[in-house]
């Protein structure tokens, strides 16, 4: 049994397959906060029989220092082979645009090669901490990418750089004109996340014409009514992606 991990900032998914099995037929678990990670590998650990597994693929955004400490707590529990995976120039036909391509964040890699096998020319919005925007064409070259300050991060940047805008988060049912301080900070928030996304939408759609669009991330089911274009809501892009290179990199193992 294979055992996958995508540790982001505040939650991990995780998968534990066989090696026959197929991308997308596992089932795919999620625990909340993440950055906890002796407690998260708790409960991961009570839920799987680690002498089963006879080799882990990690993907983490966090710290280098933290990710020694993840792989020291996963080897204490198994006794297998723990791959730490960065971002490559080139994997299963998919080409990064990065000069030093494990620069690359190891999610925005995994979720956009996951996208593009998947339909082709795409772009993958990740909606969370951050909102970052990945595209890719046909012939499967991502193209390059942006990253901004999610929805929260704005909101907390106005409630730590200004004297008396502290206002509770919370998400918007509108975003027309506000006639309260909460609703002015978090309908403008909102507008400004949804409409950077759908900016980059209209030009990327110049370049590449029709592409597929997937959103993800903790706050991806609360843009869906802001973009205006068709979309995919995927929260496992990042894991399915995993998989499939692992079964491309462990092939025969």
């Amino acid at each position: 049994m294979r055992l996958l991990l995508d540790i982001g900032n505040t939650s991990v998914h995780w998968q534990l397959e066989s090696s026959a099995s197929c991308a997308g037929q596992a089932s795919i678990n999620k625990t909340r906060h993440g950055e906890t990670w002796q407690k998260t590998w708790g409960n991961i650990n009570r839920s799987l029989s680690a002498k089963q597994i006879t080799s882990v693929m990690v993907a983490s955004v966090l710290s280098p220092g933290t990710n020694k400490a993840i792989e020291h707590a996963l080897a204490q529990e198994i006794a297998a082979p723990i791959i730490f995976y960065q971002a490559e120039a080139e994997r299963l036909g998919f080409h990064n645009s990065y000069p030093n391509p494990e620069k690359l964040g190891v999610d925005r890699w995994l979720a956009i090669l996951e996208a593009w096998h998947r339909q082709g020319a795409c772009a993958v919005i990740d909606c969370g901490s951050a909102i970052t925007i990945d595209v890719a064409n046909n012939s499967g070259l991502h193209l390059g990418g942006y990253i901004v300050p999610g929805y929260s991060m704005l909101v907390q940047a106005l409630h730590q750089g200004t004297a008396q805008v502290k206002v509770q988060q919370e998400w918007p049912s509108s975003l027309v004109l506000a006639n309260s301080t909460a609703q002015a900070v978090n309908n403008g928030c909102a507008k400004m996340c949804a409409s950077f996304i759908n900016q980059v939408l209209l030009e990327v759609e110049e370049m590449c014409g029709d592409l597929a669009v997937y959103l993800t991330g903790g706050d991806a089911n609360s843009f869906v009514e802001l973009i205006q274009k068709k979309i995919i809501v995927d929260d496992s892009l990042v894991l399915r992606g995993l998989s499939r290179v692992a079964k491309d990199m462990l092939r025969g193992h």
